[in-house]
């Protein structure tokens, strides 16, 4: 017995995909200050200096799941970003991507191969070619956020 007809699938596919980039406006969670301030939390303890983040380009959220009353459950955000190395210096924009699971915190995954060459290559230029029309944060809202986490700040200036 035959499946459906490709046009009818591919029809829910498309339906499923329009409900889920509408919850994305609709769940606060999911818009792009939320977003930001999770990622920022969570690179608070992964990167040498995250009050030195610099240069975000933050797609919309994808692969969104979302559990028996419509709420999101869980997604995935690519990022870039540029911001200081252990030495004091910036060490140029790199490819990240977010992990978010509703209740919990981000989990930041490095998504840029090390090198550019050979499989690497393929691998990064994919990636970029994936980001290349994902908006920039403007730097100024950026140094505004990088205090917006829950993290007590500390004067240690004496």
């Amino acid at each position: 017995m035959p499946g459906p007809p490709f046009g009818s699938v591919f029809a829910a596919v498309a339906a499923a995909a329009l409900s889920a980039q509408a919850s994305v406006e609709q769940f606060t969670e999911l818009r792009p200050r939320a977003v930001l301030i999770e990622l920022l939390k969570a690179l608070d303890t992964s990167i040498a200096d995250p009050r030195s983040v610099t240069d975000v380009v933050l797609c919309p959220p994808t692969r969104i799941k979302v559990r028996k009353d419509g709420r999101p459950h869980s997604w995935y955000v690519a990022f870039s970003m540029n911001s200081r190395t252990a030495d004091g210096g910036f060490g140029g924009r790199v490819m990240y991507g977010g992990i978010f699971k509703a209740g919990r915190p981000a989990r930041i995954v490095r998504t840029q191969m090390p090198t550019d060459e050979g499989i690497d290559h393929l691998i990064n230029a994919s990636i970029r070619k994936q980001m290349a029309n994902c908006p920039a944060v403007p730097n100024n809202q950026l140094r505004e956020l990088v205090g917006a986490t829950d993290r007590p700040l500390v004067d240690v200036s004496q």
